[in-house]
């Protein structure tokens, strides 16, 4: 598989997509649905940039960590739009009301003083648009392992030096994180396609990409 290849079809995927998100008049109050499509697309159009270019400079804890976050975004849209169907517009109505919560309480933050602030952690409950936690989410995902393994070496553990000081090794882990945040990227264009409206591209090519890097997007129920 010509890794450097298919991170360049994924690319163009992601780009084209974004063209069509930025082109959309987004009313959050109006479809939540398709709302936590767009902006779950755009938090992972910006880790999936940012993941390549540490994967580039050979910044495998920066890509690491851009990685688990990427992992998590990922996990809260399939959270939300599991095939419990009585459940999906709640989430996603508290998830995009959230947004609300995350901008009063940073107001709210800079109105306080620093030295108030330092010790406070009235930021603590921004995001808690569900009780689920972040492990639940990972695990209805079957990733939890990976997840794990990219939370201690992405931490400042002392085992995450071997990757910094092991060419061979750090330079197999960053290919494993580049085909993975390829995985994640078009699995998320293949929900954005059934769940916010994306027409830019086709089911056939997204399946085909998919196939290149050994998955489907379509067999899974979310999805399709």
């Amino acid at each position: 598989m010509a890794l450097k290849n298919i991170t360049g079809k994924v690319a163009d995927l992601m780009n084209r997509v974004m063209i069509e998100v930025n082109g959309k008049r987004i009313d959050y109050n109006k479809d939540h649905v398709s709302s936590v499509g767009l902006l779950s697309f755009m938090l992972a159009f910006d880790y999936f940039d940012s993941t390549l270019n540490a994967v580039d400079k050979q910044r495998i804890i920066s890509a690491g960590s851009l990685l688990r976050s990427s992992l998590e975004n990922m996990a809260d849209i399939f959270y939300i739009l599991s095939n419990n169907a009585s459940k999906i517009e709640s989430r996603s109505k508290a998830y995009v009301e959230s947004i609300k919560v995350f901008r009063e309480a940073m107001i709210s933050a800079s109105t306080v003083e620093a030295s108030e602030l330092a010790g406070n952690r009235m930021m603590n409950n921004v995001n808690q648009w569900t009780t689920s936690n972040i492990s639940r989410r990972i695990g209805d995902l079957n990733l939890l392992t990976s997840y794990d393994l990219l939370s201690y070496f992405t931490h400042p553990n002392p085992g995450s030096v071997e990757y910094l000081v092991n060419q061979s090794l750090k330079e197999q882990q960053l290919n494993v994180i580049e085909q993975a945040v390829c995985v994640n990227s078009v699995h998320l264009i293949a929900l954005m396609m059934h769940h916010s409206g994306i027409k830019s591209i086709s089911e056939s090519e997204i399946e085909g990409i998919a196939r290149e890097l050994g998955t489907s997007v379509f067999e899974n129920p979310v999805v399709s």
